[in-house]
């Protein structure tokens, strides 16, 4: 099961072309992860503001298929594409009119604040996760 919503690609996201510049694809699936943190049940402190773990995003790539013009609504979906012990990895897509524009796949890793090491996923966290997944 995967997290769906839309974004309305905004002027000041555009290149002089009229495109959603390359750069803000990633803006926008940080925005859908966000969202489906939220929808999963994990509030905006329990995930970004713990004192015990941090979550970062320790890579990142982008596929471009399409082009996004400004004024236009994207369909978009956020999905786990895999869970491992200390971390997973989201797809989130984005179409326009039935057809795929761009794919972003982040890999985020629980890492331990005091020991700045990997952990595991916090079951409670890994539990509403899966739920969406």
């Amino acid at each position: 099961m995967a997290y769906r919503t839309t974004f309305r690609i905004t002027f000041d996201e555009a290149d002089p072309a009229g495109i959603l510049f390359y750069g803000h694809v990633f803006s926008l699936a940080h925005r859908a992860f966000e969202e489906m943190v939220a929808d999963a049940g994990i509030t905006w402190p329990e995930w970004f503001a713990s004192k015990e773990w941090t979550v970062p995003i320790t890579h990142a790539d982008a596929d471009y298929l399409a082009a996004m013009p400004a004024g236009r609504t994207v369909d978009v979906e956020a999905a786990i594409a895999e869970m491992r012990e200390s971390g997973f990895s989201v797809v989130t897509t984005f179409s326009l009119d039935g057809a795929e524009c761009a794919r972003v796949t982040t890999v985020h890793v629980f890492v331990d604040l005091a020991t700045r090491k990997k952990r595991p996923i916090p079951e409670e966290f890994r539990a509403k996760l899966q739920q969406g997944a």
